[in-house]
C-alpha cells in the first residue's frame, strides 16, 4: 500500500498481522518497541543492552525505532482527537464511490470495472457506512472524517468489491482502541454469505462487542422483509433483492429527528426491476438506485435489464413513486463512463412524462447532501445548493470524479 493510502501506518491490511495472531499471541498486544524496551532496560540486562547496541550504528538504529514508534503513537493520538465531523455536520450523506486512478488506467484487454467505495451518512449522531469497497477509507479520511465517526457498517452483497475495506475498518478501530481509555465500538450487519466469510476475522475484544457482528436474518415467511433498530432515530427495514436464498438486499431507512419531520430513504442494490419495488419504495423522499448497466433494448424501453435496474427500470420507478431526489449509483462501466448522458436522458424522459418534480443526479465520490433539506454541497465553495440548481462538471478523463457546482461558476 502506498504511503498516501496509509494514515500513520494505521490501516494497512497487507502489513497488519491477522486478528487471530494478535489475540492468541502469548504477548498480547505488545508492540515490537515494547518488547525491545523491556529487553534492554533494567539493571540485570545492562550487559545485554550494551551487547545489542554496541556501536554508533546500532545506537542510531535504536533511536530510529524509538522515533518511529513515538511518531506513530503521536499521530494516532492526533487522529483520535479530531472533532467528530459526523456530529459536527449533523444530518448528511456522503457518497464515496467511484473508480480508483489505477483501475481507470486499466489496459484495454482487462475491460472496465464497476464503481465501488460505498457511502456514509450521519443522522442524529449515528454514523452508518454502507458497502465500504475499494478505497473507502482513503476517501473517507480525505473528507475529514475519522474512525470515531462510524457506528455501524452494513454490507448488502456478497461481492468483494463492496466490502474490500471492511477488515481495514475493523483493524483501524482495534488499533485505535488500544491507545484510549474510552474505546469506540462499531457494529457490523452483513449479508448472510458475507457474514459467513468475514465473521471469523471480526472477533470481539471487549465484552460490549459480544454481539457486534451479525447477519441480516431472513426467513421463509419474511415476505415483507425484516426490521432492525440501529438507533432510536434510525430504523431499517431490509428485503431480499434477488429472491429468497439468492443473496442481495434492498435497504429502507426511516430517519426520525428529535425536532422536525422524518425522512424516508431507500437504497436499491444491484438487482433487476420488479413491480413489487413500486410498492416497497412508495413514499420515499430520497431514492438511491443501483443503476448497473444498460443496452439498446433497455434504453429504448423495450424490455427491462435482466440483472440490474438499468435505465428502463429506474425510469419506471421514478414514474411510479416520484421521490424528491434520485441518486444513481453502482454504474457497471461496461458501456463506458455514461453517468452524465444517462442523467440527461432520464431528466428528458421525466419531463415528457410530466414527472419533472424529481431531481436526478449521478453519484460520484465527494457528492454530499444535507438529508434534512436535500441540498447539495458545492464542490468548490462548500455552499449549500438547491438540488434543482446543481450543475455537474465532467473531467476530461473517463471515470474520473464529477464536480457539483452552482450557476455562479458557469458563463
Amino acid at each position: 500500500m502506498d504511503d498516501k493510502n496509509n494514515l500513520f501506518g494505521l490501516y494497512s491490511v497487507e502489513n497488519e498481522p491477522s486478528t487471530n495472531s494478535i489475540l492468541n499471541s502469548p504477548k498480547g498486544e505488545e508492540s515490537l518497541f515494547e518488547e525491545l524496551s523491556r529487553f534492554v532496560t533494567g539493571t540485570e540486562r545492562e550487559k545485554k543492552r550494551d551487547a545489542l547496541f554496541s556501536s554508533p550504528l546500532d545506537a542510531s538504529l535504536e533511536e530510529r525505532i524509538e522515533a518511529f514508534w513515538k511518531g506513530t503513537k503521536d499521530g494516532l493520538s492526533r487522529y483520535l482527537h479530531r472533532p467528530h465531523r459526523g456530529v459536527e455536520k449533523g444530518h448528511h450523506l456522503l457518497f464515496l464511490e467511484g473508480w480508483s486512478e489505477g483501475r481507470r488506467a486499466h489496459l484495454p484487454h482487462q475491460g472496465p470495472f464497476a464503481s465501488s467505495g460505498g457511502f456514509f451518512f450521519s443522522w442524529e449522531g449515528t454514523g452508518i457506512v454502507i458497502n465500504p469497497g475499494r478505497e473507502f477509507l482513503e476517501r473517507f479520511h480525505s473528507n475529514g472524517y475519522s474512525i470515531c465517526d462510524i457506528d455501524h457498517v452494513i454490507v448488502t452483497e456478497n461481492d468483494e468489491e463492496l466490502f474490500r475495506d471492511l477488515l481495514s475498518i475493523y483493524q483501524l478501530n482495534l488499533k485505535a482502541n488500544r491507545t484510549t481509555e474510552n474505546p469506540h465500538f462499531i457494529r457490523y450487519t452483513l449479508e448472510r454469505r458475507v457474514h459467513e466469510r468475514m465473521a471469523p476475522s471480526l472477533k470481539p475484544v471487549y465484552k460490549h462487542e459480544r454481539d457486534m457482528v451479525r447477519p441480516f436474518d431472513l426467513f421463509v415467511d419474511s415476505t415483507n422483509g425484516e426490521s432492525v433498530e440501529l438507533s432510536p432515530h434510525v430504523h431499517l427495514r431490509y428485503v431480499p433483492s434477488k429472491g429468497q436464498g439468492e443473496g442481495g438486499l434492498h435497504l429502507f431507512f426511516d430517519l426520525f429527528q428529535k425536532v422536525g419531520d422524518p425522512l424516508s430513504m431507500c437504497y436499491l442494490s444491484r438487482a433487476p426491476y420488479s413491480e413489487k419495488l413500486k410498492e416497497m419504495a412508495r413514499g420515499v423522499d430520497l431514492l438511491i438506485a443501483g443503476f448497473g448497466h444498460t443496452g439498446p433494448y433497455d434504453l429504448g424501453k423495450v424490455e427491462y435489464s435482466s440483472d440490474s435496474l438499468g435505465f428502463y427500470g429506474t425510469l419506471s420507478l421514478i414514474d411510479a413513486i416520484e421521490p424528491k431526489l434520485l441518486v444513481m449509483t453502482d454504474f457497471s462501466g461496461t458501456e463506458g463512463d455514461i453517468r452524465l448522458e444517462v442523467a440527461k436522458k432520464m431528466r428528458s424522459e421525466l419531463l415528457q412524462l410530466g414527472k419533472g418534480k424529481t431531481t436526478v443526479l449521478p453519484a460520484s465520490s465527494g457528492l454530499e447532501l444535507n438529508l434534512v433539506t436535500l441540498e447539495v454541497t458545492c464542490g468548490l465553495t462548500g455552499a449549500a445548493l438547491h438540488r434543482d440548481e446543481v450543475k455537474m462538471l465532467k473531467a476530461k478523463e473517463p471515470f474520473a470524479p464529477l464536480t457539483y457546482l452552482s450557476d455562479a461558476f458557469l458563463l
